[in-house]
């Protein structure tokens, strides 16, 4: 007779231990590698606004907007991954890697749908009650920051990806940075367009309304969105 075996205890999610997240993880190297490179100084550039506020500054200038576009949809992958393998960590019976993968892309879907929608918002608001040039500054503030997400992100799987780093971890990090970027994005609306006006409430309730609002929503479409694919998968 032969004898029976003992079920081993599986190891925590990795992403050594995936082909296509590998392949994944080192485009998204490559690709911020060849933007950083090629619009380097309009980084520079936007990095430096945030530290003072240019008098100079006229309309919106078209130079780099391709680039940070390109890293605003990589940053949405970037979230959708991390939030992804902090669900599969957290899933009593594990997921398949099918909808590991359906989970990862949903969320990635509704984050540029999340951004989008923000855009829109921004840009219908803001049209009614700043000037143009004003509004295009902020445009390129809220692509730089959406970038600046991905960009800081990224690092952090790097040492996931060499050891088996809980995705609870990656996913408290990827909160804080989310954080840093909303208190940037309060300076950088107050830098923009109050920054000559005495209206402190004006700010908290105009931030509260196209910042803290579509963030809480989110929150609830993602909630919502996993408990329906955990009854699927």
């Amino acid at each position: 007779m032969g004898q029976e075996g003992f079920e081993g205890t599986p190891l925590p999610q990795s992403l050594m231990s995936d082909d296509i997240l590998t392949l994944f993880l080192l485009g998204c190297i490559v690709l911020t590698l060849l933007v950083v490179k090629r619009s380097r100084k309009e980084l520079v550039k936007e990095f430096k606004r945030f530290t003072y506020q240019q008098s100079n500054e006229r309309g919106i200038k078209t130079y780099g907007l391709i680039e940070m576009i390109i890293l605003n949809v990589q940053t949405c992958f970037l979230v959708g991954l991390v939030f992804a393998l902090y669900l599969k960590e957290n899933t009593q019976n594990g997921l398949t890697t099918q909808a590991f993968y359906i989970q990862m892309a949903t969320i990635s879907t509704i984050a540029i749908a999340y951004i989008l929608m923000k855009h829109l918002l921004y840009a219908l608001v803001n049209s009614v009650f700043f000037a143009g040039n004003k509004n295009g500054q902020w445009f390129r503030s809220f692509l730089f920051l959406n970038s600046l997400e991905g960009l800081l992100i990224l690092p952090s799987l790097i040492p996931c990806y060499l050891t088996y780093i809980s995705a609870r971890t990656m996913a408290v990090y990827a909160l804080f940075v989310i954080i840093f970027c909303k208190i940037s994005a309060f300076y950088r609306l107050y830098s923009i367009f109050f920054r000559q006006k005495i209206a402190s409430l004006q700010i908290f309730l105009y931030f509260c309304a196209l910042e803290i609002v579509p963030l809480l929503v989110l929150g609830i479409v993602l909630k919502l969105t996993t408990n329906d694919l955990k009854v699927f998968f």
